[in-house]
């Protein structure tokens, strides 16, 4: 599929989302993710894991020195969608399009910046299939869709946004991220002066950056616009 001209409408549209905490002082990134503007480019769609509780939430255009801390208009963690808006208009807001219209087998692709990236990665993919879980209706994308691409968009073949994609599904990544987070101030592994649990730790936080989960899925558009009122307003306009 060739989705250059398509790519060239829609990538101002795609935002990177860092999460900073104070380090001694200077900011340092603990979280990455994607966004898409949607409306008159003022409003971000992500996913709700995406933002880090007890961090600073920082929106960023590819190539953009300087960051937009945005407010938050609402944060459903059971759809995993979260909805921001910035002060300014910071881009063009993507086009929204209805469920309707999506088949299995249709083209699509994939906009985002995985594993901490500041450069926008484009992936052709296409609809493989439809989920129903805990009541909340997801697309699957044969994408190989990796850790950072959370709350970027699922493009249509035209270029309409349909769906925010969801990195965080599978039961691998979600294994390492517990190993990942959890408290080891009660073990003490010593051996030649190297903490092994650290070092164990070190290793997964790097896998967990660069785990490919082969199948990626994607919360549709009018699944989100259907529980929130906000949305549904935007996808009118």
């Amino acid at each position: 599929m060739d989705f250059s001209k398509q790519y060239d409408l829609v990538n101002n549209s795609v935002v990177r989302i860092i999460s900073l905490i104070s380090d001694g002082g200077k900011p340092k990134a603990v979280g990455s993710g994607s966004g898409i503007l949607i409306g008159d480019g003022s409003y971000i769609l992500t996913c709700s894991h995406c933002i880090i509780q007890g961090t600073q939430t920082v929106i960023y255009l590819e190539g953009d020195e300087h960051g937009h801390v945005p407010d938050v208009i609402f944060d459903d963690t059971d759809l995993d969608i979260t909805l921001l808006k910035t002060r300014v208009i910071i881009g063009k807001g993507a086009k929204l399009k209805n469920l309707e219209d999506v088949k299995i087998g249709s083209e699509c692709f994939v906009l985002g910046y995985p594993a901490y990236s500041n450069t926008i990665t484009a992936l052709g993919a296409n609809i493989a299939g439809y989920e129903w879980k805990n009541k909340i209706f997801s697309l699957k994308i044969d994408a190989s869709v990796n850790h950072g691409n959370s709350g970027g968009p699922l493009f249509d073949a035209a270029g309409n946004l349909i769906g925010i994609v969801n990195a965080k599904a599978g039961k691998i990544d979600t294994l390492l991220k517990q190993f990942q987070d959890s408290n080891t101030n009660n073990i003490v592994m010593q051996m030649n002066g190297m903490d092994h649990i650290k070092v164990l730790k070190t290793l997964v936080n790097q896998m967990y950056k660069n785990l490919n989960l082969g199948i990626g899925t994607a919360i549709s558009i009018a699944q989100i616009a259907k529980l929130h009122m906000e949305v549904s307003v935007l996808m009118s306009q």
